[in-house]
């Protein structure tokens, strides 16, 4: 088997332990290195140091029993037992104090309830959407079809750009399934709050004279040279 190491990149945990063999049952010293729901064990080269590339062995944690063992049942140092369920074995594995062995433990339980602890994905919804003969989109799931009934997309649109609708559609989808979102008032606007009150002056040097009141003249600011629309400014 091929193993990515991306795997165990930032790894939960790692450290030496000994490990029993399966065939001839002598204890050698491995190195592991927890990641999720997978341990991974790599052997020493003839240097006496790891090669961290390629692992020995990987031991499935889903479903997994963690047992430490007593010290008087013959095993070697503090050794716990460990039941993988998805690989059909029995592993011994030992540390070399009853601290280290436990720190252990408490880990590699974590890594086994690793799936119902996690955090949760988003879904990617693989929507193939198409125009059929009379003009109708045809796949779009039964929630996407509710959105854009009241999306206020036409269908002159949803038939020039099927693929853009159903991204629109999947943003609002999450916009409106957002925890954080969901529920939050909106606060209406007045058309006090879409008036700039600030001084044109202060934004435009170029204006045209308008229109010439008593005391005052009104102005209107150029951009380039073209007039624009602003609401009701008197300058002096």
């Amino acid at each position: 088997m091929e193993f990515n190491p991306d795997w165990w990149k930032g790894a939960d945990k790692q450290g030496e332990l000994t490990k029993q063999g399966h065939v001839v049952k002598n204890w050698k010293s491995r190195w592991f290195i927890l990641k999720n729901n997978k341990l991974f064990y790599f052997k020493p080269t003839s240097s006496n140091t790891y090669d961290l590339e390629q692992p020995k062995g990987m031991i499935q944690l889903k479903d997994c029993s963690i047992t430490k063992l007593n010290r008087a049942a013959g095993t070697k140092g503090y050794t716990l037992e460990l039941v993988s369920s998805l690989d059909n074995k029995t592993f011994y594995i030992s540390a070399l104090s009853e601290y280290e062995l436990d720190e252990w433990i408490k880990a590699l339980k974590n890594g086994a309830a690793y799936e119902a602890c996690s955090e949760p994905r988003r879904v990617t919804h693989k929507v193939h959407v198409k125009v059929d003969d009379r003009g109708s989109l045809v796949g779009l799931p039964p929630e996407f079809e509710k959105l854009l009934q009241g999306s206020g997309i036409t269908l002159d649109e949803a038939q020039a750009n099927p693929r853009e609708v159903v991204h629109a559609l999947d943003f609002q989808r999450g916009y409106q399934t957002n925890p954080e979102l969901k529920g939050r008032p909106e606060t209406p606007l007045t058309l006090e709050d879409l008036i700039s009150h600030e001084d044109p002056t202060n934004i435009y040097s170029d204006f045209k004279k308008i229109g010439q009141g008593a005391l005052e003249k009104y102005m209107s600011p150029l951009v380039n040279g073209q007039e624009i629309k602003w609401p009701s400014k008197k300058c002096r």
